[in-house]
């Protein structure tokens, strides 16, 4: 087995503000996005400082959404109400019809039956 290039604690370091994005990852250690890769997959504890990253990515993200709500932004009063309530039904509804003959099969089986 090879030797490997770097150790968990160097990428674990190189993820610290790359916001999960694996190729500023690869670029600030100068390999490929492959080896980034290979070491997520091989040790939890990057896969989990990538994770991590992510997150904090997404509570940026959410933290935007919230004072473009609280400015009243249409554009991300919508996009609330249509991804995050949709259970109370602001989703999009998609109809779709079906022109021409359509074949339905039904097969019966009757599990209580006995031979």
């Amino acid at each position: 087995m090879a030797q490997q290039r770097y150790h968990v604690a160097q990428m674990i370091e190189a993820a610290h503000g790359s916001r999960g994005i694996k190729a500023r990852i690869a670029r600030s250690l100068g390999c490929d996005w492959d080896t980034v890769n290979y070491y997520a997959r091989r040790y939890p504890s990057f896969a989990a400082a990538l994770e991590a990253e992510r997150q904090q990515l997404v509570d940026q993200a959410e933290h935007g959404l919230v004072e473009k709500l609280d400015a009243g932004d249409w554009q991300a009063i919508t996009y609330t109400l249509s991804t995050l309530g949709r259970d109370r039904g602001y989703g999009q509804k998609i109809e779709q019809s079906i022109s021409g003959d359509v074949r339905v099969i039904v097969e019966y089986v009757d599990h209580g039956a006995s031979e």
